[in-house]
């Protein structure tokens, strides 16, 4: 086996119907089979090939479960960069981060949607940070440099100084 997706198809031939998955439900445990999950992720992976995601940096800001496993599967088996953000952020962390990393895609749970109203089309990392300081009641000193296009942004103690660009 030399990538994960030819681990998947590996699997899915060996272990065939046996469970690669099992979970609590709400009507009791759900089993995925090796054979059920091959599908799904290849279904997944094309649904993104169909959308034009294909070479492309994909956001997972969700809880852990199997449609995790199966978007990160689909997402690298189809030769994308995933990047998995903790659970645990604030939906305005998760959105720097996502900005940050110019990403192409986000694949979010239903309760990390919030996520899509932090941000808006063409803000940029120091904007969603300012509305994030804002709503915090946090402080925010800082200074724009036209030549450099960034913000110089000053923290609590004179020593913390953080550099952000306007190109993202």
């Amino acid at each position: 086996v030399r990538d994960l997706k030819e681990m998947v198809v590996h699997n899915s031939k060996k272990f065939g119907e046996k469970p690669a998955f099992e979970y609590a439900g709400k009507d009791g445990k759900i089993s995925k089979s090796f054979i059920q999950l091959e599908k799904d992720v290849f279904a997944l992976g094309s649904y993104f090939y169909s959308i034009g995601i294909k070479d492309s940096k994909i956001v997972i800001y969700a809880e852990n479960s199997y449609e995790w496993i199966v978007t990160y599967l689909a997402a690298v088996c189809g030769g994308n960069t995933i990047v998995p953000l903790d659970k645990e952020l604030k939906p305005a962390e998760a959105a720097v981060l996502m900005r940050a990393c110019s990403a192409d895609m986000l694949v979010h749970s239903k309760k990390k949607a919030k996520l899509l109203d932090e941000f808006e089309e063409g803000e940029t990392v120091f904007d969603v940070l300012k509305k994030a300081c804002n709503r915090a009641g946090i402080q925010l000193e800082y200074r724009y440099t036209p030549i450099y296009e960034s913000y110089y942004i000053e923290g609590q103690h004179k020593d913390t100084v953080a550099l952000l660009t306007q190109r993202l």
